[in-house]
């Protein structure tokens, strides 16, 4: 009867546990692995998903800080893509990528109208730290693997 109770009090012990890791954790906000080749090797990111049109339109804007490794923005379909950046608080690097490679790479900073169009040809677009992109060696035709392609 006590190893019963002793196992039964371990498994609500690591579920609590893991309940409380989890809501440490979750800030509302998706995540994606994206995998971004370097003149160093293959850095995995773990970045949060704008992936509706309401989200790929409100972006970053007004937020105080990038999300840990940035934010990756979805399409369902290759196309071009321009990106402005209104209502920024600090500068980003902004990575256009189509058919697994990078197409462009813009350092963008904090501007008053009129907004600079940062333009490319893109399904997925990466918002990274600024110069994260120079920092790692990150050029147009690099490899780059967001939502399995």
């Amino acid at each position: 009867m006590v190893r019963r109770s002793t196992v039964v009090s371990v498994v609500v012990v690591a579920a609590l546990a893991g309940l409380g890791v989890w809501w440490v954790a979750d800030d509302g906000a998706d995540r994606a692995r994206v995998t971004v080749e370097t003149a160093n090797g293959t850095a995995v990111l773990e970045m949060a998903v704008a992936d509706t049109s309401w989200e790929r339109h409100e972006g970053l804007s007004g937020t105080t800080d990038l999300p840990a490794d940035g934010m990756v923005f979805r399409y369902s379909s290759v196309g071009e893509r321009a990106y402005v950046m209104r209502g920024m608080n600090y500068p980003i690097d902004i990575v256009f990528v189509a058919n697994g490679e990078v197409t462009a790479i813009h350092h963008a900073v904090v501007e008053d109208p009129p907004l600079t169009r940062y333009r490319g040809r893109a399904r997925c677009v990466l918002e990274l730290p600024y110069k994260w992109t120079a920092e790692h060696g990150v050029t147009v035709g690099n490899a780059v693997v967001c939502f399995g392609s």
